[in-house]
């Protein structure tokens, strides 16, 4: 196997179009790998997720990279709160 390409797969760049795709952001990159939020924690007044990947992997991530994400959302949801900040200060620990 050879590290080379056909020029014919190269393609020129167009940037996203924001009329098309609202809310479409190339750098969030994980939000189709997230299953769930199963919990959170506070540790040094900042929030963490517990995010469950669709892989079954489990890890504790800082808000700050998780809020683009519908599961957070969802988790928000149902916990009857619509802004992270309301999140209970002494949650179930998990794992």
């Amino acid at each position: 196997i050879h590290p080379t390409f056909h020029i014919g797969l190269l393609y020129k760049y167009e940037q996203n179009d924001d009329a098309l795709f609202p809310r479409h952001n190339t750098h969030t990159f994980y939000d189709w790998l997230v299953d769930e939020i199963m919990a959170h924690q506070w540790m040094n007044n900042k929030v963490e997720l517990l995010i469950k990947w669709n892989l079954r992997d489990m890890t504790w991530e800082p808000v700050s990279n998780c809020k683009e994400l519908e599961a957070l959302d969802r988790y928000l949801k149902l916990q009857g709160i619509q802004d992270i900040h309301q999140l209970p200060q002494r949650a179930k620990k998990y794992a």
